[in-house]
């Protein structure tokens, strides 16, 4: 319940047209087969988490429809983080860290069944129990398949492999303020840094 998923899932019920104080009772609803025994008992209405945990949810056999989010659709989520003086100490470190992750993103993006295959691979820890290799495959592909579609170029409204979009930050920046995750206005430029990405992006994405 600390987690930045509690105002997120207020901002929306109330652009909804709703009360988050008095209209609705937020509770934690767990992931995956978790999730869809509460929906299936009706101990919860609605979820807000996030793509992979729906597919999830969808490979537990609960059809879910999805409502209407396009006022957040385009903020920021997942990303990496450093103090300006290790980006300036470790500069090669952090642009290789960063090119690996964008040449994984790109080979997962073009071959998710693959990129699953390597997963049990190197964790076979992570391979789903009670399940056939082949289906076991297959839902976690849908899995994949989800944030798939959020980590294309398009999507943030780049053009370069790691680029951030300083107009989300900002408008993210102006969201927590209003539903109170930070308590100050914060400054787009103060939050990201694109001096990296020329030389992230020096590799041959085909």
């Amino acid at each position: 319940m600390g987690s930045g998923g509690v105002p997120v899932a207020k901002a929306l019920i109330s652009t909804a047209g709703m009360n988050p104080e008095t209209d609705v009772n937020i509770v934690v609803a767990g992931e995956g087969a978790q999730t869809a025994a509460m929906l299936r008992s009706k101990q919860v209405d609605a979820l807000s988490q996030f793509d992979t945990q729906y597919a999830m949810v969808e490979n537990a056999g609960v059809k879910l429809r999805l409502l209407d989010t396009k006022e957040i659709d385009r903020y920021p989520s997942n990303g990496f983080l450093a103090l300006e003086e290790t980006l300036s100490a470790r500069k090669k470190d952090a642009v290789g860290l960063a090119r690996g992750y964008a040449k994984g993103t790109i080979f997962t993006i073009n071959n998710p069944e693959a990129a699953v295959r390597i997963l049990y691979e190197v964790f076979p820890e992570l391979k789903p129990t009670g399940k056939d290799e082949a289906t076991a495959i297959r839902d976690d592909t849908k899995v994949l398949q989800a944030r798939i579609t959020n980590w294309k170029l398009e999507k943030a409204g780049v053009k370069r492999w790691g680029e951030n979009a300083e107009a989300n930050y900002a408008a993210y920046a102006v969201f927590l303020l209003k539903w109170g995750v930070i308590k100050e206005k914060v400054d787009a430029k103060d939050l990201i840094t694109n001096e990296l990405i020329d030389e992230i992006n020096k590799f041959d994405a085909g």
